[in-house]
């Protein structure tokens, strides 16, 4: 995935213009992975958790089987978006981290979380610096291993029950 966005329109150059421009259709989609970075088939990615969305982040654990039936456990990713736009933000570098390409650097889509069938991710209000505005999502896998990432939230974090009719940034 390169990270392109198609079907927004021509004059889409920032978040901002990609957010009004979807407000207009009827969301967004993201295609998961079939094929590796040599462009040959693998089993197909999946999301095998429910998705969590706080402080305008999405956070999705995906799983991408293993080819070796006897041994390999697989391997679990998850995604970072922008729940507006799916795409990726500035706030979520130090969390997806970036690679370099010809035209500059850009941010990852997700990050590893390396052997093993991924949980759903647990957030935490708070970070470990006792940061209040920082999100700390957990997620363990079925290899026993735990991983916890402290992410900047988009917009504000706040809790509670609201109902899936009521649109988020009312």
């Amino acid at each position: 995935d390169n990270g392109t966005v198609t079907g927004a329109g021509a004059n889409v150059t920032d978040t901002q213009a990609l957010e009004a421009a979807l407000a207009a259709k009827p969301g967004w989609r993201f295609g998961l992975s079939t094929k590796d970075a040599s462009n040959n088939n693998i089993p197909a990615e999946r999301v095998v958790s429910t998705q969590v969305l706080s402080g305008g982040i999405l956070l999705t654990s995906t799983y991408l089987p293993g080819t070796d039936m006897c041994t390999d456990q697989g391997q679990g990713l998850l995604y970072g978006m922008n729940y507006k736009t799916g795409s990726t933000a500035q706030g979520l570098v130090g969390f997806l981290g970036t690679h370099s390409t010809q035209n500059g650097n850009v941010i990852n889509r997700s990050v590893s979380l390396g052997a093993g069938l991924p949980s759903q991710t647990s957030l935490h209000r708070g970070s470990a610096s006792g940061n209040g505005q920082k999100l700390r999502a957990c997620i363990q896998t079925s290899s026993g291993a735990i991983i916890c990432y402290d992410i900047s939230p988009l917009s504000g974090v706040s809790s509670g029950e609201i109902s899936w009719r009521e649109p988020l940034d009312k």
